[in-house]
């Protein structure tokens, strides 16, 4: 009897042990500053009464500040409200679950902040002010949620076999981020930031390729930055000073920027910029260093039919024969394509007293930084189906002086972004290295057969595919520029005037007195776009701070419709004065016979004459 007394007994105590770590989970709020271990009866710092352990909730709620005491403490969800505060001092705060943060986590450098055990989020948008190393360890993964910020002095580790999802920003301002064994890290949104000051360690993997993300290395010190999967980075920013190098190709789908005193040294690596129908990289706004001669520069081009393009190259070093890969090309016996029965399909322009096209007739030459081309666009002799042309060499950057014309009123430049970014033609003319130039531009529109101009005295006033565009001009672009008045023109390309809109996006709301005309045949993809502005101050004779001259198209095929200034000046761009009636010769020529049109577009919105009337002086 005494015997099976004796084991029921025991079997009863197991049974009670088993129960009790199975159901024994307390949530624990904060009902007064304190110690993490204080239970006083009078004053304590939880309710109910007692010491969070693992397996129990906590919340601190707002005003509330707790300390750890005297021992690392550990529990599944933590939450810190608002206003509230959780101080590890220099001991381990180690959670298994969920970590909500909107109030304060601090503490000395000693001790660590860990997550373990269970698949958890972090969220929040309070602060870790804590030095103290930041573990992810063994056992499941961790999601940081968009809005997260943490910035620490010591290092992240995840480790093996776990996986850190960040949409938020993480910031080690003295140290870096440990990828242990097949410990992964994924900045997964637009949202997210991963920021290091040294060479990231261990052998697991780095996955910077979701849109929009940013790496950045930071730190004065001289480093090698990660290879990460793909080799592919989004948006890269290298900053602090010292060479940060890359030890294997890299392929850049976003933004790369090289900051002050820094240098990005690629060595013999290929380093990509790519470009697709979904965007295309870019390098920003960067007063560092850039080394090596293995990059290229990509220009995604839609399909289309074949015309002329105004195009220009981002790369010191890039040779036409490289865009002879991806383009049909005739240029000489030499180059891939060879010569079309003595028919050119690119051409430069002498900027010189010359003011005459020049044939490009070979492919092995280098292409000047800053000149830009007027070249037949197609993949075949007949078509120009989507493709990617590559620019190769090394990335222009800092400042590129423009090759003008001399000093001949009139006179025209053919000249180019010489960056792989867009530019933008405002920062450009208001700078003051910028001199003698009208504050007009032209680039060959394909949808009219016929040079666009972008007005930036009168955006609203611009034509074409530059209409509404904020003069932003992409990486590639080649475009005319006129000198104003007879004295030698200045232009230098600075990073300043570099953009972060890869193309013009900025929209300009409609605009009033500003009447658009355009002469086009429906058989035909050949038209001319025309614009007059009603301005107080203008002058019925040629102004070249309102006034854009004529340009003849190259298709000898396409109508011309231009207003004539009192002077006898064809124009594109017009503006004339306010006053009781007002005659304005127009002037339409026809390449080939047929039934044309014209179309106005702002009529209702001419507030400053009443009547518009157009007359037919030929014929009646």
């Amino acid at each position: 009897l005494n015997s099976f007394q004796h084991l029921s007994f025991i079997l009863i105590l197991i049974c009670g042990l088993m129960t009790s770590n199975s159901f024994a989970q307390t949530n624990y709020v904060s009902v007064a500053s304190g110690a993490w271990n204080n239970t006083s009866t009078v004053t304590p710092t939880w309710t109910p009464n007692g010491i969070p352990v693992a397996g129990d909730n906590v919340t601190i709620v707002t005003g509330h500040t707790i300390t750890m005491g005297s021992n690392s403490r550990q529990c599944d969800n933590l939450t810190i409200n608002l206003g509230g505060t959780l101080n590890k001092a220099g001991y381990n705060i180690t959670m298994h679950k969920d970590f909500t943060i909107n109030g304060t986590l601090s503490g000395t450098t000693s001790g660590s902040v860990q997550f373990s055990t269970n698949a958890k989020t972090i969220s929040g948008t309070g602060s870790v002010t804590t030095g103290a190393p930041c573990i992810f360890n063994a056992g499941a993964s961790t999601t940081i949620a968009a809005g997260v910020a943490i910035s620490k002095g010591s290092y992240f580790r995840v480790a093996t076999g776990v996986t850190v999802t960040n949409n938020g920003s993480i910031t080690s301002t003295n140290n870096t981020l440990d990828l242990v064994g097949t410990g992964t890290w994924i900045n997964a949104a637009s949202t997210s930031t991963l920021s290091v000051t040294a060479a990231m360690t261990g052998t697991g993997t780095l996955d910077a390729s979701a849109a929009d993300n940013t790496v950045i290395y930071a730190g004065a010190g001289s480093y090698t930055i990660k290879t990460p999967s793909a080799s592919t980075y989004h948006n890269l920013t290298l900053q602090g000073g010292g060479t940060k190098t890359a030890a294997a190709d890299l392929t850049i789908n976003g933004r790369l920027s090289v900051e002050a005193s820094t240098t990005l040294a690629t060595g013999t690596q290929t380093i990509t910029l790519t470009s697709n129908a979904a965007g295309t990289a870019s390098i920003g706004n960067s007063s560092g260093t850039i080394t090596g001669t293995n990059w290229i520069v990509q220009r995604y081009i839609g399909a289309s039919t074949t015309n002329w393009n105004d195009l220009s190259t981002p790369i010191n070093g890039n040779l036409m024969s490289d865009w002879d890969v991806e383009l049909k090309m005739s240029l000489c016996g030499g180059c891939p394509d060879g010569l079309a029965g003595g028919w050119y399909s690119v051409y430069s322009w002498d900027e010189t007293a010359v003011q005459d096209w020049a044939a490009v007739q070979s492919c092995c030459g280098a292409l000047p930084v800053t000149r830009g081309y007027e070249l037949w666009l197609g993949t075949s002799a007949s078509a120009l189906s989507a493709t990617t042309m590559d620019s190769r060499g090394t990335p222009n950057f800092g400042n590129q002086v423009a090759l003008l014309a001399g000093a001949g009123a009139g006179y025209w430049s053919l000249i180019g972004n010489p960056y792989a970014s867009a530019i933008s033609w405002p920062l450009i003319y208001d700078d003051a290295s910028t001199t003698n130039l009208t504050n007009f531009f032209q680039v060959y529109d394909e949808g009219l057969s016929d040079y666009a101009v972008y007005d930036g005295g009168t955006p609203g006033s611009s034509t074409g595919q530059l209409f509404g565009s904020g003069g932003i001009m992409a990486a590639h672009q080649g475009f005319w520029v006129e000198n104003a008045n007879g004295t030698a023109p200045a232009l230098t390309f600075k990073e300043s005037h570099k953009s972060t809109t890869p193309r013009p996006l900025v929209r300009e709301t409609f605009p009033t007195d500003i009447l658009r005309m355009r002469l086009y045949s429906d058989g035909r993809k050949n038209a001319c776009e025309s614009v007059i502005k009603i301005q107080d101050d203008a002058s019925e004779y040629f102004d070249a701070t309102t006034d854009f001259s004529y340009r003849k198209s190259r298709d000898t095929l396409k109508p011309s419709l231009t207003p004539v200034t009192a002077d006898n000046r064809k124009v594109r761009i017009k503006a004339v004065p306010v006053q009781p009636t007002l005659s304005v010769p127009v002037t339409a020529t026809f390449g080939i016979a047929g039934e044309y049109k014209i179309d106005f577009s702002g009529v209702n919105r001419i507030f400053k004459y009443t009547t518009i009337i157009l007359e037919d002086t030929e014929t009646g």
